[in-house]
């Protein structure tokens, strides 16, 4: 174990204060639990964070 943190400031969500091992998963989960543009159906207005879970979504919801 090292006695410096690197980056240990990066790795803590600036919005709710939950940290994260790594920058990847902090990234992950502003985008999914702040992001403020979702992705809506227009069929049903499920809202999806990502938009390849729309697609998948939109495949059965016709």
């Amino acid at each position: 174990m090292g006695f410096f943190s690197f980056g240990a400031d990066k790795t803590k969500c600036k919005e709710c204060g939950i940290e994260f091992s790594n920058s990847e998963r902090l990234i992950k989960h502003r985008d999914k639990a702040h992001k403020k543009n979702k992705e809506k159906c227009r069929f049903c207005g499920a809202e999806f964070n990502y938009p390849e879970a729309l697609r998948k979504h939109k495949k059965k919801c016709k």
